[in-house]
């Protein structure tokens, strides 16, 4: 936490206009579920404390319990999982972080006025299906961009 003020000015001084850095009471280096979040909103030429409270969106938990994986594929099948609506408590769990944390993105950057309309409009994009698309056009993406740099290296 005692970095979170330094790096958001180090952010202004970049020529960020909308930033927030960070860190959970339980350890998490982005809003947690589990615990109160504190760190440092940058908007325009202002830096200021930010306490994220999770229950106050809708996502609070109590504990991150179900949300620790190992290996690459435990944690896609947990994303997906979160993503198509499983109703599991862990898959609940990252749901709700998935959505505080897109929310926040959508805040930043200048998407949403507040970040309780960003976590409103990340939310819609959960239960829509649309964050699921999106991730699977992702996948799509970058597996034929690795295909492509493969087929470049046989040559």
């Amino acid at each position: 936490l005692a970095l979170c003020e330094p790096l958001a000015k180090a952010l202004q001084q970049l020529g960020s206009v909308h930033a927030m850095v960070l860190h959970s009471e339980d350890g998490l280096d982005e809003i947690s579920i589990a615990a109160p979040t504190h760190g440092f909103a940058l908007r325009g030429d202002q830096v200021a404390p930010i306490t994220i409270e999770p229950g106050e969106y809708g996502h609070g938990f109590s504990s991150l319990d179900g949300l620790q994986v190992n290996t690459a594929e435990e944690s896609a099948s947990l994303i997906r999982s979160a993503l198509d609506g499983a109703r599991d408590e862990a898959s609940q769990k990252a749901r709700a972080i998935i959505a505080m944390n897109a929310g926040a993105g959508i805040y930043v950057s200048g998407h949403a006025e507040s970040l309780a309309a960003g976590v409103a409009r990340a939310g819609e994009a959960l239960s829509s299906g649309a964050a699921a698309m999106k991730l699977e056009e992702f996948v799509s993406f970058t597996q034929a961009l690795s295909r492509e740099s493969n087929a470049g290296a046989d040559t």
